[in-house]
C-alpha cells in the first residue's frame, strides 16, 4: 500500500480537525489515477481531495542540500561569521570547492560586505558569479571561527511588491496555477473521481513559485476572504 506523503498527512490532519470531518486515504496505489484523500461527512456524502505544492523546486533541492548536515559550515583558515546569500541555480559541490578561496579573499582584503553594489569587475566578481553568490556579508563579531551561514536569494518578485487590500489576487493565482499543465494531473484525477464535491489542497511553502501578493495575503490574518 501506498504511505501518504508528509504533506498528505499534514493536509488530512488539518482539513478533519477545521471540518470535524473525517478524512481518509484514497489513493493506495493500486491503480492509476486515484485521487490523493476522501472526505467524509456526517450526512454520508463524500468529496475528493487532492493535494498539490506550488513549490519552488530548484530552491528547495539547494537548501535541502546546504543544510543536509547543519545550517552552520565551518571553513579552516578564515575568521568566519559569514551569510553568503546564493542563487537557487547554484551548484552545491561547487560552492563547496571554491567558496572558502573566495571567503579567504576577502577576509585579505577587509572586504566585509561583498554584492552588486561592489561587484564592478575584476576577478572576484567572476568567481562570484562563476559559484551563483548573490552576494555575502561578515559580522563583525562571532562566537564561531570558520563559521559561513548560506541562505537563498530568491527572485525579486517573489520577494516584494504588490500588497492587495483583499484576497483577490490569491484566487485569481490559484486559476492560473491549476490552469498550468504541471497541473493537468490534478484537474483530470479530479473531473474523474465520481465524487460531486471536488478540492484540491495547493501548499503554498516557504520556496514557492507564487507571487509576492498571494504570499503577503497568506502571512496576514486581516485579509478579508
Amino acid at each position: 500500500m501506498r504511505r501518504l506523503r508528509p504533506e498528505e498527512v499534514w493536509v488530512q490532519t488539518l482539513v478533519a480537525q477545521e471540518l470535524s470531518v473525517g478524512v481518509e486515504q484514497h489513493d493506495n496505489g493500486s491503480q492509476p489515477g486515484m485521487f490523493d484523500l476522501l472526505i467524509r461527512y456526517r450526512s454520508g456524502r463524500c468529496g475528493a481531495l487532492e493535494v498539490t505544492a506550488a513549490a519552488a523546486s530548484d530552491s528547495i533541492e539547494l537548501w535541502k542540500l546546504m543544510n543536509s548536515k547543519s545550517a552552520r559550515w565551518q571553513v579552516d583558515g578564515i575568521r568566519g561569521g559569514w551569510m553568503i546569500s546564493v542563487f537557487a541555480s547554484a551548484s552545491e559541490k561547487k560552492l563547496l570547492a571554491d567558496l572558502p578561496g573566495l571567503l579567504r579573499e576577502l577576509e585579505i582584503r577587509g572586504i566585509r560586505d561583498f554584492g552588486p553594489w561592489f561587484m564592478d569587475g575584476g576577478p572576484l566578481k567572476d568567481i562570484a558569479d562563476r559559484l551563483g553568490i548573490a552576494g555575502a556579508w561578515q559580522s563583525p563579531d562571532t562566537s564561531y571561527p570558520g563559521s559561513v551561514y548560506r541562505t537563498i536569494e530568491e527572485p525579486l518578485e517573489r520577494r516584494a511588491g504588490f500588497v492587495a487590500a483583499d484576497s483577490n489576487p490569491l484566487a485569481e493565482w490559484v486559476g492560473h496555477f491549476l490552469a498550468e499543465p504541471k497541473q493537468a494531473d490534478v484537474v483530470r484525477k479530479l473531473e474523474h473521481s465520481g465524487e460531486p464535491e471536488r478540492h484540491a489542497f495547493v501548499v503554498v511553502p516557504g520556496f514557492t513559485t507564487a507571487p509576492f501578493a498571494v504570499r503577503d495575503i497568506l502571512w496576514r490574518d486581516d485579509v478579508p476572504p
